[in-house]
C-alpha cells in the first residue's frame, strides 16, 4: 500500500515540476514548495502540491515535492509527506508510529520504488490547514536496506490542497 501511495504522489509531483518558485529564505517556503535540509545540505522542490482525500471517516493528506536534478535526462528527486487519520486532519503534531493517525516521510531520487528511503522516524507538524492550503514543518530519519540513513531536518511546506 505504501508503494502505491508513493507512486501516485510521485506521478502528481511530476506534473508540478514546472511550477514557479517564489520562496523566501524563511522557516516555511512560499505556496507550492517544500524545502528541507537533507544530510546537511539544503534541498528545495521545484514544485509541490498536496492532495486531501476523504473516504468514510478516514482522511489522507499527501504532500509531494519534486526537485528537477537534470531535465535533459529526466532526473529528479521526490519527497512525500503523508498523514492518514481516522478523523479530520487538523493543525497539530503527527509522528511515525503503528496505528492511526499515521504519519510518514519518504525520499526517492528516481521514480522507482526500489530507490525509496522509508521512515525510521518522522515528525510532522501542521501549523495551518484550510480547505485549499496546508502549512507546516517536518523532520525524519529515513532508512533503506544496505544504505546509510538519510536525515531530514528543518523541513517546511506550504502548498495548495487538491481535494477529492
Amino acid at each position: 500500500m505504501k508503494k502505491i501511495i508513493l507512486i501516485l504522489i510521485t506521478a502528481l509531483a511530476l506534473t508540478l515540476i514546472s511550477c514557479s518558485d517564489n520562496s523566501k529564505d524563511d522557516d516555511v517556503p512560499a505556496v507550492g514548495t517544500v524545502k528541507m535540509t537533507l544530510d546537511g545540505s539544503s534541498w528545495q522542490a521545484s514544485g509541490a502540491n498536496a492532495v486531501l482525500s476523504t473516504m468514510g471517516n478516514n482522511q489522507q493528506l499527501s504532500i509531494a515535492g519534486a526537485k528537477v536534478v537534470d531535465l535533459a535526462t529526466n532526473t529528479f528527486e521526490t519527497v512525500t509527506i503523508t498523514i492518514i487519520s481516522n478523523s479530520a486532519i487538523t493543525a497539530g503534531d503527527y509522528i511515525w508510529k503503528s496505528g492511526l493517525p499515521y504519519a510518514q516521510v519518504t525520499f526517492s531520487p528516481t521514480t522507482s520504488a526500489q530507490n525509496t528511503w522509508s521512515p525510521g522516524s518522522a515528525e510532522i507538524t501542521i501549523t495551518k490547514i484550510t480547505d485549499d492550503n496546508v502549512q507546516g514543518t517536518f523532520s525524519a530519519t529515513l532508512e533503506k536496506s544496505g544504505e546509510s540513513n538519510k536525515v531530514i531536518t528543518s523541513g517546511g511546506f506550504n502548498t495548495n490542497i487538491m481535494s477529492f
